[in-house]
């Protein structure tokens, strides 16, 4: 998958993206040059979604939902989003240096370059999540991701974070696919 319209619907599991054109995102763990390049190393991961957001913002996102379906305890959902980042920023590196598939990389390291604010994004849609819940997530993504960004969020559709893009839930929300 390339570069997601603006204002195209993109779905990710039981839920709906839909960014602002102000925005412009890929679909990072469905792209060629993820799964031609650093997902040919066994242990790789990688996040749902990267974009860049005007002139100000750099953003990666990972969606989890685990509604009607038990979870990772927090602290392996935190070092399993913390590794899908580790290994996406690689593997952006990685795409551009090997020039896999034109400029949308070089546009990825360019804007990392500019100082924008680099901020990783955790979707999580589960049963019963509290904001407490959320904090504790939040902080401990923090910690695992302080040698990148200070900028860490945890939200969901009870508690969505502003940034120009909405959710919404599809049909079967709440049967769980994991």
């Amino acid at each position: 998958m390339s570069e997601i319209k603006p204002g195209a619907p993109v779905k990710e599991g039981y839920l709906e993206f839909k960014f602002q054109p102000s925005w412009r995102v890929w679909k990072w763990d469905g792209h060629p040059s993820y799964r031609n390049g650093i997902q040919k190393l066994q242990t790789s991961e990688a996040v749902d979604f990267v974009g860049l957001r005007g002139s100000d913002l750099v953003c990666f996102i990972e969606v989890k939902d685990y509604r009607g379906h038990s979870r990772k305890k927090n602290d392996d959902l935190v070092t399993w989003v913390a590794r899908k980042v580790r290994d996406t920023v690689a593997g952006i590196v990685g795409a551009h240096y090997m020039r896999s598939d034109g400029s949308d990389w070089k546009l990825h390291l360019d804007a990392w370059s500019e100082n924008r604010r680099l901020q990783v994004l955790l979707w999580l849609e589960g049963d019963h999540l509290t904001k407490a819940e959320l904090a504790v997530l939040t902080d401990g993504l923090k910690r695992r991701l302080r040698w990148l960004t200070s900028h860490v969020l945890v939200a969901n559709l009870a508690d969505p974070p502003g940034l120009g893009f909405s959710v919404r839930n599809l049909p079967g929300a709440g049967q769980g696919r994991h």
